[in-house]
């Protein structure tokens, strides 16, 4: 287990020849890999893979019930949370599609991310979470900036798409033929236990986590102590889990609350666990 190099997401770069090689072309690589996480290409069968693997336009990545991993672009970084699926479309411009589940988004250099699912088009730099459920995309912005385009983006005259505009710790709910509205994201969870002060566990030990209630579902996230990338992460409909870490080290974690709609605010202060052979 290590810690992937680098953040960011999806690059808007042209690559014109995506089209002639029907393998496709490696793009980015398979950072960080938890078990539960295959790889299909084409129409082919859904496969294993390892970490380091590389990626390629036309291939989809989809996660098991517990699995993260982590697809590393050139300076940009996809966290694929688990029961989620993305893909990367061969074409003439590099791109990720959100399929359904959640991604989290992070990118160094501004204006470089292209993300879309069958709502929107995402672009812009700074760390962003988006979920797609059913028909419906939920984006918030936890930094920097980025550019919402809903809507059809081919009827330009007729219904021209709606364009909004997100800073940190706003948000939208995408579904088809609704009004495209900004709005301020749900309020980070309180009152994390353990905090500061952290709690000691072995390995393999579940760890009790909890917080004071303040939405209807939320999400979790496992980090370690130097990194924001996330090694574990859960979706839990109640203020608490009970997460067993199987590795040795001082981590950190976090909380998010999600509404009724499944948006998801801003994360928490976070919280301190120790995992320690006794």
């Amino acid at each position: 287990m290590k810690v992937g190099l680098g953040l960011g997401l999806v690059c808007a770069l042209a690559l014109p020849s995506l089209g002639a090689d029907p393998a496709g072309v490696q793009v980015a690589r398979l950072a960080y890999v938890e078990s539960g996480v295959q790889r299909q290409s084409g129409r082919g069968k859904w496969s294993s893979v390892s970490e380091g693997d590389p990626l390629r336009t036309g291939e989809r990545i989809k996660t098991g019930p517990t699995a993260v991993t982590r697809v590393a672009f050139p300076w940009m970084s996809v966290v694929v949370a688990p029961e989620s699926v993305v893909s990367i479309p061969s074409g003439a411009v590099l791109s990720v599609t959100l399929e359904s589940g959640r991604a989290q988004l992070a990118a160094s250099e501004g204006d470089i991310i292209k993300l879309r699912t069958d709502e929107l088009e995402l672009r812009g730099g700074g760390n962003v979470v988006v979920r797609r459920a059913g028909s419906t995309t939920l984006v918030t912005v936890l930094s920097g900036s980025f550019r919402v385009i809903a809507g059809d983006r081919t009827a330009l005259v007729s219904a021209p798409p709606q364009l909004a505009t997100l800073g940190a710790g706003k948000a939208v709910v995408v579904r088809p033929n609704t009004r495209l509205e900004v709005e301020t994201a749900p309020a980070p969870a309180q009152g994390l236990r353990p905090g500061s002060d952290p709690v000691y566990v072995k390995p393999g030990e579940a760890a009790a986590l909890a917080w004071t209630p303040n939405g209807a579902r939320y999400h979790v996230q496992l980090l370690a102590i130097d990194s924001e990338e996330p090694w574990l992460e859960r979706d839990v409909d109640t203020a608490s889990l009970s997460l067993a870490i199987p590795w040795p080290g001082t981590f950190r974690w976090r909380v998010a609350t999600r509404d009724a709609r499944g948006l998801e605010g801003l994360p928490s202060a976070e919280g301190l666990v120790c995992v320690v052979q006794y």
